[in-house]
């Protein structure tokens, strides 16, 4: 986490051997990221994860997740999923 808070990048992917290759891709260590889902057998949004700008988002994200997790960064948008 940066001193704001927000995690530095959120990766989406099917697994968390998919979100450490789109890491790897990007040239990130491991603590500049953290894996998007928790969950078994279904996978979810971690709690309280935010980001400092929408380019902090790796991966697929549903268009809904991405709105989740930038909400707080413009007050003026709706959410029109």
């Amino acid at each position: 986490m940066n001193a704001n808070g927000f995690q530095r990048y959120i990766i989406a992917a099917t697994n968390l051997a998919e979100a450490e290759q789109i890491a790897q891709d990007n040239g990130l260590r491991r603590r500049e990221w953290t894996y998007a889902y928790c969950g078994y057998p279904t996978r979810q949004l971690k709690d309280g994860l935010r980001v400092d700008s929408e380019d902090r988002l790796l991966g697929d994200f549903k268009p809904e997740e991405r709105w989740l997790l930038t909400a707080h960064l413009d007050k003026g948008r709706t959410h029109d999923v």
